[in-house]
């Protein structure tokens, strides 16, 4: 997980949230956060375990956004 392109004035804290968009409990997970990189990549890996899948839901993965980004970049306080 990689972001590029966060303005100067608002990398003095760099993370992403990101959820799998099925997961049955809605829980998101947080990369650490970096300070003063624009184009951070933080080599997160997460895996999830999912059983019992049926062809529509696999289907579904084809065609659809399987995950959800949010890149939140902070200023330092004044």
């Amino acid at each position: 997980v990689g972001v590029s392109g966060v303005p100067e004035s608002m990398c003095d804290r760099v993370f992403c949230k990101y959820s799998f968009r099925y997961d049955p409990d809605g829980r998101w997970y947080k990369t650490p956060e970096t300070h003063g990189e624009q184009s951070p990549i933080w080599n997160y890996e997460k895996q999830f375990l999912l059983n019992d899948l049926s062809s529509d839901v696999i289907e579904c993965f084809a065609d659809e956004p399987v995950f959800i980004f949010e890149v939140f970049g902070l200023r330092r306080r004044q």
